[in-house]
């Protein structure tokens, strides 16, 4: 009798850590942007290093998934993610999600033809230019209002790689991009090797957007995000 008791209390014990270690799972979709998002990335990419970083300190898992950025979106407002990231503001505005505090700075520019520099006091200045953009990115609130109301012109692509090479081929003479987006492209794209003599940032920054997570409007969501921003405002304030 004593010897069974000694081997249910050595299987309790052996059973604890694994108890304490069981931690809820927070699933997150998000795309290849690199610096900040990437399958491959050291880190998974600057943001998810972030928000991996405010989940453990929360007591959270994250679990990220990488999918293209117009799919992702879809998943995540089919319900299959508890969050999407990284997003700007506009997008809760749009899909009617729950926008976290902010937890990083994307400076938002334009690219351009070397020597070219465009300056304006206004955007409707560059009314008169096709603008290269990603689908389904987001950009300033100005910036997409002035396109949705045909002042600005713009021209899609499918990725930022694709409008670098527009730019470098004379097909667009300038686009909308992030500029840490640009340099890390600029530096590891083999593809866009030919291109790196020719396009440059134009100095003249659009805005310096905010990025979020954008939670499920649902309870749930509510208190990930609840959980989420009290670290960010501990960790990176």
């Amino acid at each position: 009798m004593q010897r069974r008791w000694s081997i249910l209390f050595f299987l309790i014990l052996f059973t604890l850590p694994q108890i304490g270690y069981s931690r809820e799972k927070v699933r997150v979709v998000s795309l290849e942007w690199p610096p900040y998002t990437g399958e491959r990335l050291p880190e998974q990419g600057t943001s998810i290093k972030l928000i991996r970083q405010a989940f453990d300190a929360a007591g959270l898992e994250l679990e990220i998934t990488f999918e293209p950025w117009n799919r992702a979106l879809f998943s995540f407002h089919s319900g299959e993610f508890d969050a999407v990231a990284p997003v700007y503001s506009s997008r809760g505005k749009e899909s009617s999600c729950l926008i976290s505090k902010p937890f990083q700075v994307s400076p938002l520019g334009f690219i351009v033809l070397k020597p070219n520099e465009y300056t304006w006091s206004k955007l409707e200045d560059l009314a008169g230019f096709h603008i290269g953009i990603v689908n389904g990115y987001s950009n300033t609130r100005a910036f997409d209002e002035l396109v949705a109301r045909k002042v600005l012109t713009v021209d899609v692509a499918n990725d930022d790689r694709t409008n670098i090479l527009k730019v470098a081929w004379m097909r667009i003479p300038l686009a909308i991009m992030d500029r840490n987006v640009f340099q890390y492209l600029m530096a590891h794209d083999k593809r866009l090797k030919s291109a790196a003599n020719d396009v440059g940032f134009n100095p003249q920054i659009l805005g310096e957007q905010e990025l979020f997570l954008c939670f499920q409007p649902t309870q749930k969501g509510a208190r990930l995000k609840a959980l989420f921003d009290e670290q960010v405002t501990k960790l990176f304030k």
